[in-house]
């Protein structure tokens, strides 16, 4: 789901106003739906658990039914066009340029429609039951769980990029980066920054905390670190130990810090 905004005119579009309230609402949902090309999956769990997940708990059948009817009356009308690449069901907003304005869009997830796969297919899949008989218990789980599962395959793959991940519990630098740092910022008390780093990115939320190298991470970490030592006060307007205390202080930390990394590995 992204942000989206609306303008003004759209509540005074004559394309709009003939619609009902509901597709008003759903066709507005879509925009946070569909990637920054416009294009998501067709798929009525996905789209109803995405935009109206209280609705889907509360009332699963009518929910699917109504979402059901909106999307190809959106899609009857022309606002949107719904078609099928490599047996995939996607569905485009049309003229989503019109509607919104990407200033940097993402990667487009999925193609966009051509004459070629444009089948303004009726139905978002074949129904396996009546529209309002209740579903099973577990059903729509399951079903809003494979859609997100496909979603996904989906994606183009990404080559030459490691995954992004939280730091390990018990990451330490490779012996031969902390000896290029030590060698390198002379300044700062490695075992000291080291122990700020993992506080740091330990405390992170969500992706805000997730690297994909953890080791260049550190390492520039540590340089920013001796970019600050200088012999002047600190931020807290605490002054900073001289060169050779600094020196000597750094020399016993790293001792430290190589016995850890030993005794750990």
């Amino acid at each position: 789901m992204r942000i989206r905004s609306i303008k003004p005119g759209f509540w005074r579009s004559d394309d709009v106003t003939c619609l009902p309230w509901d597709n008003r609402l759903l066709f507005i949902g879509l925009w946070s739906y569909v990637d920054d090309n416009g294009v998501g999956i067709d798929k009525l769990a996905l789209i109803a658990a995405d935009l109206f997940a209280a609705d889907v708990e509360r009332e699963p059948s009518e929910t699917f039914a109504r979402v059901s009817r909106g999307l190809q009356s959106l899609a009857d009308s022309g606002r949107i066009t719904r078609y099928t690449i490599a047996s995939k069901a996607l569905l485009y907003v049309t003229n989503w340029d019109l509607h919104q304005r990407i200033d940097k869009p993402n990667k487009p997830r999925y193609p966009l429609p051509t004459r070629e796969n444009d089948t303004n297919h009726a139905t978002l899949a074949p129904p396996s039951r009546n529209p309002r008989e209740s579903p099973s218990p577990g059903v729509v789980e399951e079903r809003i769980k494979g859609e997100e599962e496909e979603r996904g395959s989906l994606r183009e793959p990404e080559r030459g990029h490691a995954r992004a991940t939280r730091l390990p519990a018990d990451w330490q630098p490779a012996d031969d980066l902390a000896s290029q740092m030590s060698t390198e910022c002379p300044g700062i008390d490695l075992r000291a920054e080291h122990r700020k780093f993992v506080d740091h990115w330990k405390a992170q939320p969500g992706q805000k905390g997730v690297k994909a190298d953890w080791s260049a991470t550190w390492r520039n970490w540590m340089r920013r670190a001796n970019e600050g030592y200088g012999g002047v006060r600190s931020s807290n307007g605490a002054p900073r130990t001289s060169r050779s205390d600094a020196d000597f202080a750094h020399a016993e930390s790293l001792k430290h810090f190589d016995v850890e990394q030993k005794a750990i590995g």
